[in-house]
């Protein structure tokens, strides 16, 4: 027969196990749960990664050296340079002759924290030499937990079709200008007809 002492302690090793197997499930359905959601993240990073990567806009984050970090097949295409390629590297090295613009602009917002919108930059890259090309550029600084700026975001539009028309437009309207000046000077040094009615 069981004393008294040897029954308070299966009463107390069943509540443990019991206790024990409670937060065993407790445990499990936590682990589940950060499963499902660390699952859920994945997802959401891989639909990020391709709204990304394939955006209508030429996407790019830089170091505070103006180091590429990330980029954009648009932004790499318009480069003439592969996204791997520019990984590591400055835009200097990359995009040489763009180079003096957009470090003043990048630099700017480095040290600002302030974003700035649609600069427009001319210059060549190695997707077309010798082409003189025209885009519109909007920098936004990338800041750390800490508040301090790590880096930029850099979103570049080409706009040199939309640049050449509107150029093309103002110089047709300057001449539609001249030439109504001119037939107005004509109209008012000649003597103005006097028309009979019989």
């Amino acid at each position: 027969m069981l004393e008294q002492h040897d029954v308070i302690v299966l009463i107390a090793i069943g509540t443990t196990l019991l206790l024990l197997a409670y937060c065993v499930a407790k445990l499990r359905r936590l682990v589940r749960n950060l499963q499902n959601t660390g699952r859920s993240l994945q997802q959401d990073l891989t639909d990020l990664e391709k709204v990304y990567a394939d955006a209508p806009l030429g996407l790019a984050t830089l170091d505070r050296e103006l180091r590429y970090i990330r980029i954009n097949k648009l932004l790499a295409q318009i480069n003439g340079v592969s996204a791997e390629a520019h990984i590591g590297k400055t835009i200097r090295e990359v995009v040489p002759d763009l180079a003096e613009q957009a470090e003043k602009l990048f630099l700017r917002v480095l040290r600002s924290g302030k974003p700035v919108s649609g600069i427009v930059f001319e210059g060549t890259t190695a997707s077309h030499p010798g082409v003189r090309r025209v885009w519109r550029e909007s920098v936004y600084p990338v800041f750390a937990d800490t508040g301090k700026v790590r880096g930029i975001n850099v979103s570049v539009e080409e706009i040199t079709e939309e640049t050449r028309l509107n150029k093309t437009l103002r110089a047709s309207e300057l001449c539609e200008r001249k030439r109504a000046m001119e037939l107005e000077a004509v109209m008012d040094a000649t003597p103005a007809a006097h028309l009979y009615c019989a």
